[in-house]
């Protein structure tokens, strides 16, 4: 159910206000390296990963998308592609049951995994700086969008650390994602309301302390730039 949007005006003045500010915050960096127009420079983390299980066995996706620095991933053409060329295999990948296939034959088919999936977005670290790219904002209504392919094999889901940015670009998506966000339940940024909501349907073992879980090594992660798991 999509909260009560509220105006971003106030937010959308603050940001232009400190937009010299936000220019000048350095980026999120990792240890590894691409090459740009011959200049190195640093290679971002567009992820997800597979926490565990429900208690019906489907498996726990999560995406920290609010780390995903779009910034960065507008102005590389390229990269951009891939990383969307990945992601919509992956979207397709799941709608179609070839996701569970591979798991099973990677991980076993003693325990085979529900066909349906548990899917958490996380918007944490989703800020001003995103609202001032029209591109930037695009490209979040583009990775939204593809979401609408869910609808027949999405248990439920969670988009939590929704700020009224992040509802307003909901909001902006609402008719293309169409009725996949009646499955999908949308909580702000106090973790005390959506935690306990959590850990309704899923075991405290199979999601990170983050999350009120316990467990601490997913079961495997992928990079969508990188198109492989890491």
């Amino acid at each position: 159910m999509l909260c009560k949007c509220f105006s971003v005006l106030p937010y959308m003045l603050v940001a232009l206000v400190f937009e010299s500010v936000a220019n000048v915050i350095p980026p999120n960096s990792d240890s590894k390296n691409v090459t740009q127009d011959n200049v190195e420079v640093p290679l971002k983390k567009f992820d997800y990963y597979v926490s565990g299980f429900d208690y019906d066995n489907r498996p726990i996706i999560i995406m920290d998308s609010g780390k995903w620095d779009t910034e960065w991933l507008v102005e590389r053409p390229d990269e951009c592609s891939k990383v969307l060329g990945n992601y919509a295999k992956y979207v397709d990948e799941l709608s179609s049951g070839t996701f569970k296939y591979k798991f099973n034959n990677t991980y076993g088919k003693d325990n085979e995994i529900n066909e349906e999936f548990v899917f958490i977005k996380d918007y944490d670290n989703y800020d001003f700086r995103r609202v001032q790219n029209s591109a930037v904002t695009k490209l979040g209504q583009q990775f939204l969008h593809l979401l609408k392919k869910f609808e027949s094999k999405l248990g439920y889901g969670f988009i939590i650390n929704a700020n009224p940015l992040v509802q307003q670009l909901m909001e902006l998506s609402r008719s293309t994602v169409g009725r996949v966000f009646e499955r999908i339940d949308i909580y702000g940024t106090n973790s005390r309301k959506w935690i306990p909501q959590l850990l309704r349907k899923i075991p405290v073992d199979q999601l990170p302390p983050k999350y009120g879980g316990s467990q601490h090594e997913p079961i495997f992660k992928y990079d969508f730039l990188l198109g492989a798991k890491i």
